[in-house]
């Protein structure tokens, strides 16, 4: 009889075996192999600042704001959403959002 027990070790079994620190590349329920070498690429952030030339305080006519707040074993901490630093421009390219203020 195929019980949730069994169901779990089998499922367990083939998750263990399935993995290895050398393992590049993942089947698809289409048997399909995806080589994900290179995978970890996607996730690249440029931590450069040259393109942050934007002082979008100024640009809003606004400030950044920040509040912390403790009582007890309660903190609360109100912002407003704009940096405090310079940006890029927004929006461009890759990101179709525009910086504005937040309640």
């Amino acid at each position: 009889m195929f019980t949730f027990r069994t169901a779990a070790i089998l499922l367990l079994t083939v998750f263990a075996l399935s993995c290895s620190e050398d393992d590049t590349s993942i089947v698809d329920n289409d048997d399909v192999v995806t080589d994900c070498s290179n995978v970890s690429s996607v996730f690249t952030i440029a931590l450069s600042t040259d393109g942050c030339t934007t002082d979008i305080a100024s640009e809003l006519n606004t400030t950044s704001l920040y509040n912390e707040n403790v009582q007890g074993n309660t903190r609360t901490i109100s912002i407003n959403s704009i940096p405090d630093h310079m940006v890029g421009t927004f929006p461009n390219q890759c990101n179709p959002n525009t910086i504005s203020e937040q309640s």
